[in-house]
């Protein structure tokens, strides 16, 4: 039995491990019409379509970076996205706060994956992150993502690639989307 538990670790794992390629110019995801903010060296930009809330964020770190959507001002129930790169891989995770330091992957918790277009990379001690988030995702973990509705979001990076290791940076701002 124990060796079944590692063998679905290790296929979550894997499903959110990715090669770090470019884009195809079919996924790449155009940032003309966006807008941002800048918090405490975290720059986050977004625009909206039909379906999707695309999103870039950029930190000043060689670790994992971080942004959180909730439409309440509490870590407990933040709708979490985790990218980390490494060398010529980047890893993705779209993770659900359970309670403070306790995030979950959202396919380990049942739900369902609300990103898409993804990709990272880190070069120079600075971390990008690009992703297309489905903006309703039918499960208790995500929250409707709608244009011009206020959500805190919350921003944070690591100084080391792993997920589970503490936050050098954390914030949030209260924006309208």
């Amino acid at each position: 039995m124990q060796i079944v538990d590692i063998s679905i670790i290790f296929f979550i794992a894997m499903l959110s491990y990715n090669k770090g390629v470019d884009l195809t110019n079919s996924e790449k995801v155009k940032y003309d019409s966006t807008q941002s903010v800048k918090i405490k060296g975290v720059h986050f930009s977004w625009h909206f379509d039909e379906d999707f809330l695309h999103c870039k964020v950029t930190a000043p770190t060689k670790g994992w970076v971080a942004i959180g959507f909730n439409k309440k001002n509490d870590l407990a129930g933040t709708n979490l996205i985790m990218a980390a790169a490494e060398k010529d891989f980047y890893k993705m995770d779209d993770r659900y706060i359970i309670a403070a330091a306790n995030h979950k992957s959202i396919i380990e918790l049942g739900g369902s994956e609300g990103i898409t277009k993804r990709f990272c990379q880190e070069s120079n001690g600075v971390t990008k992150v690009h992703f297309s988030m489905h903006r309703s995702v039918n499960d208790k973990f995500h929250h409707e993502l709608n244009e011009g509705e206020s959500y805190f979001i919350l921003l944070a990076y690591s100084n080391e690639d792993d997920f589970a290791h503490h936050s050098a940076m954390r914030t949030s701002i209260q924006i309208k989307l």
